[in-house]
């Protein structure tokens, strides 16, 4: 079954390949499919196609498609503030936690 989508201002090829095929293993069948290139990507408020045949992960497509995300690696994302975490809290500040160290 073919189902079909539109491309979003902030979102690439890969996006697409992720958030339709379900991993970016799916991008040339999803290139292909949607007669781009690897490398090329949709014109934004395009419609592209999907042969949920050949979804690569079912799983992951499915988790997207339910919570209604949209891959936008492009999108900018303003955070306010700093997030701290502790043990089993995260509160906002002026140090950011990443992994084992904190930055000030």
């Amino acid at each position: 079954m073919i189902e079909k989508s539109t491309v979003m201002s902030d979102q690439n090829i890969v996006d697409l390949a992720l958030q339709e095929m379900g991993s970016v293993e799916g991008l040339i069948l999803f290139a292909k499919r949607n007669g781009v290139a690897v490398d090329q990507d949709p014109a934004v408020d395009s419609v592209v196609d999907v042969e949920t045949t050949e979804v690569t992960n079912l799983t992951n497509r499915t988790f997207y498609k339910s919570k209604r995300i949209r891959v936008s690696t492009g999108r900018t994302v303003i955070v306010p503030d700093s997030l701290t975490a502790d043990a089993d809290t995260i509160t906002v500040d002026s140090d950011l936690i990443t992994a084992d160290q904190t930055i000030n």
